[in-house]
């Protein structure tokens, strides 16, 4: 997503959680791998990040099949191909058809991406095109109840109230 850095600022300041977000992420791609039962499936990857940290981009990290790779995000996707030669990158727009033929992947591919789609409407329409592009799909949502908030890395911070959490991350370096 454009301008995603935000939720990466706080990544690495405390060595423990990062630690513990790389692990639940890794998992997570271990997860649809094991579904995947590695194939050369066509992936499409929503959701991608231009901000290239230990926590961003696991699938590009852990995906053997990068020609089979395509990004889809708000951004340009130039350090995304750089970063990970092989995959493809393609910009979208927020709240619009996705520039893909029905079924064309094997798999979307969409983590922590939801929540930030807009109203369930627009979540709604999100998720019918990514069943509309794909023959499976994987789509994880950020459990609030996992002690790490999974955006910035930052313990316990996303369990107080919603107008709290946002005034201290405006207010944090």
């Amino acid at each position: 997503m454009a301008g995603d850095n935000i939720y990466y600022s706080h990544a690495g300041a405390l060595p423990l959680v990062r630690r513990i977000s790389h692990i639940a992420r890794v998992r997570i791609v271990e997860r649809i791998l094991a579904v995947l039962k590695p194939t050369i499936a066509t992936i499409l990857d929503i959701g991608t990040s231009d901000e290239m940290t230990l926590e961003s981009n696991m699938l590009q990290q852990l995906y053997p099949y990068r020609d089979a790779l395509t990004c889809a995000s708000l951004s340009d996707g130039s350090r995304i191909t750089k970063a990970y030669p092989g995959v493809k990158h393609v910009r979208i727009q927020r709240n619009t058809h996705l520039p893909f033929q029905d079924r064309e992947f094997s798999c979307a591919y969409s983590n922590a991406v939801i929540e930030h789609y807009g109203d369930r409407d627009q979540q709604r329409f999100f998720l019918m095109e990514l069943c509309r592009v794909s023959r499976c799909q994987f789509v994880v949502a950020p459990n609030p109840w996992f002690p790490v908030e999974h955006h910035t890395g930052l313990p316990f911070v996303h369990w107080l109230p919603g107008g709290m959490f946002r005034f201290l991350l405006s207010r944090s370096p």
